[in-house]
């Protein structure tokens, strides 16, 4: 963890509580248990999430809690399971991915883009989903013209915002070099997500390709990724 963060929590007992009750379920949940995308309330009050990767019949592939590894499951105890993960499973996801973007001063230009195309109902929904997430730099490499004819037209619009959401929750940890189906519905607004040297992440369509600059922004109905390029 940061520093920072280290000093934050242990200078704030409520908020070092909260977290550490975000970690606990009631009942015994064995990794036998889990299925992708499963939902299960923390005795903190709010939602974890968990998600299984790259499951095959050659790997049993491995799960993740809020985008945090496990990296051990299934330890047993007296009085219930423990199941080790890489990192403290933080921040607490605070709302809706509507909410999200409404509330991060990155996005404002998609937040208006996204009210234009009459989308903020569809990311408020249950989900889930995987948004990745032009920032107001990466709107701004459009021409004005250009961009103000995109947000004028509906339908072009809804298009190419739809080709940034991808059904279910894909975070940082399980992205891989593979080619999703998004929400736009057609083969050509399928796009590949690429993983190189040094974590670098891509994600690219067959108009452009840009770089993860942010991963892992949590919602409670998904997952952000802030992209530096509209794709």
């Amino acid at each position: 963890l940061p520093a920072s963060l280290v000093d934050t929590l242990t200078n704030d007992v409520e908020l070092l509580k909260k977290v550490l009750l975000f970690h606990v379920v009631s009942g015994e949940v064995f990794s036998k248990d889990i299925s992708n995308d499963i939902t299960v309330n923390s005795v903190e009050g709010s939602p974890l999430r968990a998600n299984i990767y790259l499951k095959s019949k050659f790997y049993p592939g491995f799960v993740t809690i809020n985008g945090k590894r496990v990296t051990k499951a299934d330890i047993k105890a007296d009085n219930g399971v423990i199941h080790m993960v890489s990192d403290v499973i933080y921040p607490i996801p605070a709302g809706n991915i509507a909410e999200v973007v409404t509330g991060d001063e990155r996005f404002s230009t998609l937040l208006a883009a996204v009210g234009a195309a009459g989308l903020a109902e569809t990311l408020s929904g249950e989900g889930p989903f995987t948004v990745f997430a032009p920032t107001n730099d990466a709107f701004a490499k459009i021409p004005k013209d250009t961009l103000d004819g995109l947000l004028a037209d509906k339908a072009a619009l809804t298009k190419v915002l739809l080709r940034h959401v991808v059904p279910g929750t894909l975070y940082y940890k399980g992205i891989c070099w593979k080619v999703h189906q998004t929400a736009g519905g057609n083969e050509e607004d399928e796009i590949q997500t690429q993983v190189f040297k040094g974590g670098v992440v891509k994600v690219v369509s067959t108009s452009a390709g840009a770089r993860v600059k942010d991963a892992d922004i949590l919602a409670t109905n998904g997952v952000i990724h802030a992209i530096d390029t509209v794709i």
